[in-house]
């Protein structure tokens, strides 16, 4: 580069050593820095007057020829220029995650005019720019690698040299994961909190971008956020991603995860095996919430007698159906399954469910009701019902009562009907209930219950309004009893009394005297029943339950246990044993008039 030097001859020499000493500044036109073979004047411009000699340098060498203020260069060529080295940079300082964006920078201090190229080592051709600036949309694993750039301008054209290599690494961009607690199945009012997850680095080190339906949500940053009551507005599919505060790079972004706000969470109860059991089996009761399956807590509760402070369970319309207790053992069933193993006699009765998760706890509503009716072979109470039978007509008469063991106060008689009340039957004096006209929301089960939870055999009723029932044991048939079942019809018999009898929906027998005899009970006839008439109609269904020879004590079955063992030993002892038994028959009620002649039967062909 050229450069001048004034010399000073200037008038009062002697006080040269007093003045400081001017400054020089070389002006180049028509500017900085030239294309090759333009012309160019170089000024020496000196900022006090103009009566000095210049001397011109270039490279710190003198110009012999150039001694005046302006010096010029007719054709510029290239060895009027010292060649220029660029520098390349990175908008980045680190690796570069794949999908983000890359700019390099060719730095020149030089004027404008220059078109830039860029090499790679992977590259056979350079890539050409207007500007300094190279642009690496979306980067992935194969942009890595090393960089070069240089600049050239004019014509015949000039390059300046090759920068220094530059190294972009790329790695593989982490991918954002969004998690929704308690469950992405949510009902209206939880509290539900949404949480971004990145594979590298901790919360400290990124900040975060939310997208609800694909639009940014512009007011939430943060790693996680919580709604607290949450609405179906909030419902839809929620997306985020990950940005690198030191270099603002962004992670990938995360599926969508679709967050459902349903109306009201109701807890469903189930039963398994059954609802009626023989005291010693195990059951199961199994809560669930409808659509949901995640961080549920269960609560489980029985129907019990009224006193302050129980919650009371409504139907649709407001009205209380009955008052539940919780479980003093609920704490065991709090994963959704609550056994009883092995079952007794308390607990009979009606059961239901809730469930509830998150902080603050979110209550599910009470599930529907089920039972769980408990038979023995001692209970310490027994329901007598007349007319003994399972089935009824509406608008006839019942009348049960409960009878202790020790004696018969402190019993109270509870029934659980299909409108899902449990309630006292009414008419109650002491434990006795008395029905003078019956109807059909009557159909349900009765037992006696006592404040100390002692409990007798339910008894399902079922009361028609149609015109045929069938005459079957309301109570459970021990097994080696004879048993007959009847088609009972509303007001006078058919002339015709032939009746289809059916057990689980198959057909057993027709019988033309309108009646089906059971010699010999066994654990195989168990099952529902019922009967039809070719002209009445046919009966409901009724639940036969039998129960195990060795638990019962039925006057019938010794008598004729006693009968089979001791005919050999004496005449008069046989004819003491029947008239005992024709004294036993006098007191039962039809069914058990039934059993008795089935042993007298027995007695007669023996």
């Amino acid at each position: 580069m050229a450069g001048a030097v004034p010399k000073f001859f200037g008038p009062g020499r002697t006080s040269e050593t007093q003045q400081e000493r001017p400054k020089a500044t070389v002006k180049v036109q028509p500017a900085g820095h030239v294309f090759i073979r333009e012309r160019v004047t170089l000024t020496c411009e000196i900022e006090s007057g103009d009566d000095w000699n210049y001397e011109w340098y270039k490279n710190n060498n003198l110009l012999r020829d150039a001694e005046r203020k302006k010096y010029e260069i007719s054709n510029v060529d290239q060895t009027h220029a010292v060649k220029v080295k660029p520098t390349i940079i990175s908008n980045h300082e680190g690796a570069v995650l794949t999908g983000n964006t890359v700019t390099l920078y060719c730095k020149l201090h030089q004027s404008a005019g220059w078109t830039f190229y860029w090499s790679k080592h992977t590259q056979n051709s350079e890539k050409e720019t207007i500007t300094n600036v190279y642009t690496i949309s979306s980067v992935s694993l194969s942009d890595g690698g090393q960089y070069w750039c240089r600049a050239g301008r004019g014509n015949p054209f000039y390059y300046t040299h090759y920068s220094d290599a530059l190294w972009v690494n790329v790695t593989d961009s982490t991918k954002a994961v969004v998690s929704i607690k308690p469950d992405k199945q949510v009902f209206k009012g939880e509290a539900v909190t949404l949480r971004c997850d990145l594979q590298v680095g901790g919360d400290t080190e990124w900040t975060y971008s939310w997208y609800k339906d694909d639009r940014l949500s512009s007011n939430r940053r943060t790693q996680e956020f919580t709604i607290s009551s949450v609405t179906e507005s909030n419902g839809g599919k929620y997306t985020c991603r990950g940005e690198r505060k030191h270099d603002f790079q962004s992670s990938e972004i995360s599926d969508a995860v679709t967050l459902t706000v349903s109306d009201v969470a109701q807890a469903v109860l189930s039963v398994s095996p059954q609802s009626w059991l023989t005291e010693g089996d195990s059951v199961t009761l199994s809560c669930e919430v409808t659509g949901s399956s995640t961080g549920w807590t269960f609560s489980w509760y029985r129907a019990v007698l009224y006193r302050q402070g129980l919650q009371q369970i409504r139907d649709a319309h407001g009205n209380v159906l009955y008052h539940v207790e919780l479980l003093s053992d609920s704490r065991r069933g709090a994963r959704g399954s609550y056994t009883l193993s092995p079952a007794a006699l308390n607990h009979t009765g009606v059961y239901v469910c809730r469930a509830e998760r998150g902080e603050p706890a979110y209550q599910t509503q009470y599930s529907t009701a089920q039972t769980l009716w408990i038979t023995g072979s001692s209970p310490p109470a027994s329901l007598i019902i007349s007319p003994s039978r399972a089935q009824h007509f509406s608008a006839g008469s019942l009348s049960l009562s409960c009878e202790g063991q020790s004696d018969s106060a402190g019993w109270r008689m509870r029934r659980y009907t299909h409108s899902g009340e449990v309630s006292d039957c009414s008419s109650v004096t002491g434990s006795t209930c008395s029905i003078s006209s019956l109807y059909t929301s009557l159909t349900g089960v009765y037992w006696c219950q006592s404040e100390s939870g002692g409990g007798s055999d339910p008894l399902n009723i079922t009361v028609h309004n149609g015109d045929v029932i069938l005459d079957s044991p309301v109570h459970p048939v021990t097994e080696g009893d004879s048993l007959t079942l009847r088609c009972l019809f509303r007001s006078t018999k058919p002339s015709n009394l032939t009746a289809d009898f059916y057990k689980d929906g198959s057909l057993l027998q027709s019988q033309t005297k309108g009646e089906m005899i059971i010699r010999t009970v066994s654990k195989s006839d168990e099952g529902l029943y019922h009967c039809k008439h070719p002209e009445r109609g046919e009966s409901p269904q009724s639940w036969l339950s039998v129960r195990a020879g060795g638990s019962s004590s039925g006057a019938p079955v010794s008598a004729l246990s006693l009968l089979s063992s001791l005919m050999a030993v004496s005449p008069y002892l046989l004819v003491s044993i029947m008239l005992g038994v024709r004294c036993y028959r006098a007191r039962a009620g039809p069914d058990e008039e039934n059993r008795t002649e089935a042993v007298m039967e027995a007695e007669a062909t023996f």
